[in-house]
């Protein structure tokens, strides 16, 4: 195995990045790895040695199949640099809108001193009509009464304004912020739930049934022969077919259940308040659609035929853990595959 973050004493920052540079583009080339900037800035990190969990994820990656392939290259890049990315949009919005309550409760409290003035004011003015004898006197502090209120009228308005621009701002951030948590969530090729959603959706649902005594249901999803695929049409066509399987899961799935990309071809399904009959009956029916499915090439109208998606399906056990349902639902997936694809395959 390769050992990153090498460095000579006497090497300047450019020959080390050039030597570097080279470097990555072997290591592309020997995993088969597409050149694209994303790859580069993984290999690049992972030479640097900068992100020990990622070189330890390549390395993995390595010694499983002697690739690193664009799907991999991707998920990859969405853990280690677009969730960074993310956390840092998180902060600098968070310390925006910080700065927004700051000038809000700040003209607030300008607001606030502006009444107490005026109060005192009525008072005095008060206090001094009651001592006062002559007419002409009172309708000077009428007056100036008058065009007190009138100035607590226009702080009133100044204050108003301000606390409105302040409230769009807010409003504005909150949908920043939510538009950054969505993205955190969503696979970005196939807009369902990524592999960091789905284990927080499925540990929730495992609380839940636990606590509420429902049944849970969790699929595993793998598209058949996919690297063929991949091989014989190349990565666009390849892409086309996981956004259409993900589009089936969407159109064919209820509103209580949660589709996910698992990685790479795989995906996954949780079934909340669904015993195995159902789940298993659902990922049938999106099987089927799958399979009857002829997909064409838009350059030349050519078919490249039928494709197959096998399936693994089981009913959450109480008190198991959630990586050993997982592992049930992936050895029922691996039997489907042995028991020749294009299957759903349950422990009932």
């Amino acid at each position: 195995m390769p050992g990153p973050k090498e460095k000579l004493a006497d090497e300047s920052e450019f020959d080390q990045a050039a030597r570097i540079a080279n470097k990555v583009l072997d290591y592309a080339h020997r995993y088969r790895s597409p050149p694209k900037p994303r790859a580069y800035e993984v290999w690049f990190t992972y030479l640097t040695g900068e992100d020990p969990a990622l070189s330890a994820r390549i390395e993995s990656e390595i010694v499983k199949s002697n690739e690193v392939d664009l799907d991999t290259i991707d998920e990859i890049y969405a853990d280690h640099f677009l969730q960074r990315r993310l956390s840092t949009g998180m902060t600098r919005i968070g310390d925006e809108l910080d700065a927004g309550l700051r000038d809000t409760l700040s003209v607030v409290r300008e607001g606030l001193g502006s009444s107490k003035r005026f109060l005192t004011s009525l008072q005095m003015a008060r206090d001094k009509i009651a001592t006062t004898p002559r007419d002409q006197d009172t309708k000077r502090t009428v007056m100036d009464l008058l065009e007190l209120g009138r100035e607590h009228a226009n702080q009133t308005e100044v204050v108003s304004d301000e606390l409105n621009k302040a409230r769009a701002q807010v409003l504005a951030l909150q949908r920043e912020l939510h538009r950054l948590r969505d993205s955190a969530y969503l696979d970005h090729l196939t807009q369902i739930s990524n592999r960091r959603h789905m284990d927080e959706v499925l540990a929730r649902e495992i609380a839940l049934a636990e606590v509420n005594g429902d049944p849970l249901s969790f699929a595993l999803a793998d598209l058949d022969l996919f690297k063929r695929l991949n091989d014989d049409h190349g990565h666009a066509i390849g892409d086309a077919v996981l956004k259409h399987f993900a589009a089936l899961l969407r159109k064919n799935l209820k509103g209580q259940d949660t589709p996910a990309r698992y990685g790479g071809e795989e995906f996954a399904v949780i079934f909340p308040k669904t015993a195995l009959y159902g789940a298993a009956r659902a990922t049938d029916n999106i099987r089927k659609l799958f399979h009857e499915t002829d997909f064409v090439l838009s350059r030349d109208r050519s078919s490249i035929g039928r494709l197959s998606v096998s399936f693994g399906v089981t009913q959450f056990l109480p008190g198991e853990t959630m990586s050993h349902l997982m592992g049930r639902t992936d050895d029922l997936l691996y039997q489907a595959k042995r028991q020749g694809r294009n299957r759903v395959e349950t422990d009932m």
